[in-house]
């Protein structure tokens, strides 16, 4: 009988194991895919817009570029008309059921942060130039300092990654 209790034990205990190892695969797995998806989107920038967009889904898209110049109160001087027209090429960004973007949220360089609802990132060519959407509102340059996400696969697997608007580039801080 204390053989048999041994036995469920130690099974119990390598299946406990197993899940939470591959929660936490899973996890690093969309973690690197949302970065190489990204710096994907920058990169295809050259021709046509590209973002991403978080709120109710989380989606990549297109949208035609338009190098009319007008003149934009703004910045104070002569822009280009820039991205306009219908999203298209929209790809849902995919990763695993369990695997959930929990909150996003904006820093600036006092460190006061501010909690997103939803959220939107886009690359503007000709120089691939960040733009971000704040709460479905307009696209303007960020005047933040960073944008941090933090993505789960159950309770224990967290994942923290920041983008520093300067370098443009992910900083990954594991919790």
């Amino acid at each position: 009988m204390v053989a048999i209790g041994i036995i469920v034990l130690l099974a119990i205990l390598s299946v406990t194991g197993y899940t939470s190892f591959r929660k936490s695969s899973l996890l690093n797995l969309s973690v690197d895919s949302f970065i190489l998806r990204l710096d994907e989107l920058k990169s295809s920038a050259s021709g046509d817009c590209a973002g991403i967009n978080f709120g109710d889904e989380v989606y990549t898209y297109k949208q035609n570029f338009s190098d009319k110049k007008v003149w934009k109160d703004e910045i104070i001087e002569f822009g280009y008309v820039g991205c306009d027209g219908e999203i298209y090429d929209k790809k849902t960004l995919e990763v695993d059921n369990s695997v959930k973007f929990n909150s996003i949220t904006l820093f600036d360089e006092a460190g006061e942060s501010l909690v997103l609802k939803s959220y939107g990132m886009r690359f503007v060519p000709p120089k691939g130039t960040l733009e971000i959407s704040l709460n479905d509102g307009p696209f303007l340059p960020p005047y933040y300092k960073s944008v941090s996400f933090v993505i789960s696969s159950g309770e224990k697997n967290i994942r923290s990654l920041k983008y520093d608007f300067n370098s443009l580039n992910f900083v990954r801080v594991d919790e």
